[in-house]
């Protein structure tokens, strides 16, 4: 009988870490489904302290390297926000950040994700892939002069999705890299510093 009441004391303390680690968990996706700028990121990180490391697979869905070299950043030729516009010849609303390059760069995925658009063109943002991630995060490599991923393939953090190019209205061989938040054009630049490795 006390074996019996051990082991269902055991078993208890189980279920109840199991329950506890599934509500932290839920809040999690929920704290990360409403964060749309790093400093919320950073303070739900904050906030896991030493559990982060039990949670950390959780964000490695969210964009957090910069695409081109994710160990540093290359030269930012049009940052994110109103910029006159070089072909246009006018003030528009820049919906990312333009990372100059030389032709035929490795392209990373700068979250895991699943590829929804593989997108071949001539005209506006030219070439391009777009990723759906977790949060409602969804990023776009647009002008690249190839991509070597399909429609519907699930992406890894970091994995090569195509080349630099300078295909649609594009002056020059770049990678113009946005990140939406449910749909929303958010800056871009301040994930590509996002240090997740806790």
């Amino acid at each position: 009988m006390k074996c019996f009441f051990s082991i269902f004391f055991l078993f208890i303390i189980q279920v109840s870490f199991a329950q506890e680690n599934k509500t932290i968990d839920s809040l999690v996706v929920k704290s990360l489904s409403q964060a749309s700028d790093t400093v919320k990121v950073m303070k739900i990180i904050n906030i896991l302290g030493e559990n982060y490391a039990y949670y950390k697979s959780r964000f490695e869905f969210i964009p957090s390297i910069n695409p081109l070299n994710p160990k540093k950043l290359k030269r930012i030729s049009s940052k994110f926000g109103k910029r006159f516009h070089p072909i246009d010849n006018k003030t528009k609303r820049h919906l990312g950040i333009d990372i100059s390059s030389k032709k035929g760069t490795a392209i990373h995925a700068s979250a895991a994700g699943t590829v929804i658009e593989v997108i071949i063109s001539n005209d506006g943002y030219g070439n391009q892939v777009i990723i759906k991630h977790d949060y409602g995060f969804t990023t776009r490599y647009a002008h690249m002069h190839s991509s070597i991923v399909s429609e519907g393939e699930a992406i890894k953090k970091g994995k090569i999705i195509g080349f630099v190019g300078n295909s649609g209205k594009s002056n020059g061989h770049h990678l113009h890299y946005e990140i939406l938040k449910y749909n929303l054009a958010i800056d871009p630049y301040p994930f590509c510093f996002l240090n997740l490795d806790q």
